[in-house]
């Protein structure tokens, strides 16, 4: 695509004849709408001052100058002008010369004695073209390399926070391979089996740690949690690595890779020694309130049955009164004394 402006052309060439070539074939195409504007100088340091101060869209530059030579020349140039498409023009068929320059970043490399006006159009174009396709892909990677960069330090950042929780938490955090060896723990799980480091206790085999008589239960568990993807608190003892046991529990899940497949699992412990001491407590706490009631209730139960026996013995005692008086009015004689159980609320406060 021809630009819609003049296209600034600035040529370091030390030939004037040659530079008239160029000035010429350039006019010619200028019919096509192929428009630009030309800049000549046969020095590279002048060149490399206009560079400098003025806009340039294209550098056509030879290699041999008065004030320099070879592949130093667009060593130079390409130093001073990063950003612009510099297209070499040399009388030097050398391929391997164009080769390395070319690599270094040159856009074209022309012979002089091959150049033409079509050639010398379509090479400034797409020199541009390439030029600028260029920079969008440095700068677009630029801006993914500094995206990356952000996106690591946040990474890093939340790492840092995820790690200090790992190491704080007041349970202990495990992940175990599919044989049962430690991959990671933190610090709590360090000190609730007496390790001194971690290094001591990664690869130690989890098992290592359980008393026998909770070997089968702890690979049954193991299995379901590979079978069934968890396991919630479930408790057993375990050993530290003086041979001491305590009681811990558990909640395991199922830990796997990108490609859903199994790799081990990943849980949580903790140790429950204050709480089964608690429960012990409150056990022995219960037992003795329940003593306490049975021996109440079997107090009372007694006083209950001495108050049914003395009710029993006053209702049996009013009726050999009740019967006694009554023999008494048989035979005509009155009984001289009222009688003793007649007010019965008396004798009931009695």
């Amino acid at each position: 695509n021809v630009p819609e402006k003049p296209i600034k052309i600035l040529m370091i060439e030390d030939s004037t004849f040659f530079s008239q070539y160029i000035k010429k074939m350039l006019a010619e195409e200028k019919s096509d709408g192929f428009d630009v504007e030309l800049k000549y100088t046969d020095q590279l340091s002048v060149g490399l001052e206009l560079i400098e101060e003025d806009e340039i869209d294209v550098i056509l530059l030879d290699l041999t100058l008065p004030d320099s030579e070879g592949l130093d020349t667009f060593t130079r140039t390409s130093a001073q002008a990063s950003e612009l498409p510099i297209i070499v023009i040399s009388g030097l068929g050398d391929e391997k010369l164009a080769t390395e320059i070319v690599q270094k970043g040159a856009q074209d490399y022309l012979i002089k004695s091959q150049v033409n006006n079509i050639v010398l159009k379509r090479s400034i174009l797409y020199a541009m073209q390439r030029k600028q396709a260029e920079i969008e892909i440095n700068n677009y990677r630029e801006h993914l390399e500094e995206l990356i960069e952000k996106r690591t330090q946040e990474l890093q950042i939340s790492k840092a926070k995820i790690q200090n929780i790992f190491d704080s938490a007041s349970d202990g955090i495990y992940a175990l391979d599919l044989k049962g060896n430690f991959t990671e723990v933190n610090q709590r799980m360090l000190d609730m089996y007496g390790f001194g480091t971690f290094n001591e206790m990664l690869g130690t085999n989890g098992f290592d740690l359980i008393p026998p008589s909770e070997i089968e239960k702890a690979k049954s568990v193991m299995g379901e949690v590979l079978e069934k993807g968890e396991i919630s608190s479930l408790e057993y003892f375990a050993r530290k690595i003086d041979g001491s046991e305590f009681p811990v529990s558990v909640s395991s899940s199922i830990l796997k890779d990108a490609s859903g497949n199994a790799v081990g699992t990943i849980g949580i412990a903790r140790d429950i020694t204050d709480r089964k001491l608690a429960e012990e407590e409150l056990k022995k706490h219960r037992d003795h309130l329940e003593e306490l009631v049975e021996s109440r209730t079997g107090e009372l139960r007694k006083t209950i049955n001495l108050m049914a026996g003395r009710e029993v013995r006053m209702a049996e005692l009013k009726d050999t009164i009740k019967a006694l008086r009554t023999q008494l009015q048989e035979t005509g004689m009155t009984p001289v004394a009222d009688d003793p159980l007649k007010e019965e609320g008396i004798m009931n406060k009695k």
